[in-house]
């Protein structure tokens, strides 16, 4: 959430409420590769993948303090039409916002 609101796709944005649309969630999946407790530290890699027609794809790395890789996770929101709940073609203000953060496919590994 704090990625879509630092490019400016969390619920209520102007991009949402000129275009009529919300962000619910097509796809998720996390591989962890160490346990955490509880007051484990993190530094979290974030960037964004494909960006395709009605979705795209956020990246999510979660380091170790020693630089070890933690966990992996895919996030893919879907614009949907907020009335009518059917999907919709991203609007072009987002693809815009969102193509700075792309990331090339060695970074998303």
């Amino acid at each position: 959430m704090h990625f879509l609101k630092h490019v400016g796709l969390a619920p209520g944005s102007d991009i949402h409420k000129v275009s009529g649309t919300v962000l619910p969630c097509k796809h998720m999946s996390f591989t962890f590769h160490v346990a955490l407790w509880p007051d484990d530290v993190v530094d979290l890699r974030v960037g964004v993948g494909e960006i395709r027609e009605h979705t795209f794809e956020i990246f999510v790395n979660g380091l170790l303090s020693d630089g070890r890789l933690a966990f992996q996770g895919i996030f893919v929101p879907i614009f949907i039409q907020s009335n009518a709940r059917v999907r919709r073609p991203m609007p072009d203000a987002a693809r815009g916002a969102l193509t700075p953060h792309l990331i090339n496919k060695d970074e998303r590994e």
